[in-house]
């Protein structure tokens, strides 16, 4: 009966032992490195809030770019972008001396932004990317990613780091009709500035 006892104890303990050797430990992991042209950069942090209520499926295809001039190769807005605002906004041709095209809004106190009226399909689902560099920001401006008048992101460019490219988290919308505008503002208060650059603006749907 001692013998017994004494195998029942081992077998328990070997047990437990292989369980706790065999048991997964939780893992997590972020990815902070973000890539995007021009310049490759660190980003450690990003600041959005985002109101839009789309939703593909992982399994779908966003394909295609509605975009026209996204990336400033034609070194001046119009016609492709309307400027709006009382802040500046024009085309920087040698983005921060990295040899690309960029948009560059500049206001204070009021807002600039830039838009553009996309062919859409109603019902379809969109994303919108794009990069940033904030090259200046006080008394926290906002960069707005808007639909049709309506706000879909907001970051926060108090937050973000300055001179670096960072790559924006992906906006994704519902078109509800056959032309959508979609708008970048940057926007400051009284006192304050907002001054970045914008660059590698594109928009695929999901088909």
């Amino acid at each position: 009966m001692k013998a017994s006892f004494i195998l029942a104890v081992g077998l328990t303990w070997v047990s437990a032992a292989m369980g706790s050797r065999c048991k997964p430990s939780s893992v997590s992991s972020s990815v902070s490195s973000v890539s995007s042209p021009p310049v490759s950069s660190t980003v450690s942090s990003v600041s959005s809030v985002s109101s839009a209520s789309s939703s593909a499926s992982a399994s779908a295809t966003c394909s295609g770019n509605f975009i026209v001039d996204g990336d400033f190769s034609d070194n001046k807005l119009p016609p492709a972008w309307t400027v709006s605002g009382t802040g500046n906004a024009e085309v920087n041709p040698n983005c921060y001396a990295h040899g690309v095209s960029c948009a560059h809004l500049e206001t204070g106190p009021t807002s600039a932004a830039i838009s553009q009226v996309v062919t859409t399909v109603s019902g379809t689902i969109y994303d919108i990317s794009f990069s940033y560099f904030i090259l200046a920001a006080s008394k926290n401006p906002t960069l707005t990613v808007l639909q049709d008048g309506v706000v879909v992101e907001t970051i926060q460019l108090n937050v973000g780091p300055t001179h670096t490219w960072i790559q924006a988290p992906v906006v994704q919308v519902t078109a509800t009709g056959t032309q959508t505008t979609i708008s970048f503002s940057v926007n400051a208060v009284p006192g304050g500035e907002g001054n970045i650059q914008l660059a590698n603006i594109g928009m695929c749907a999901y088909s």
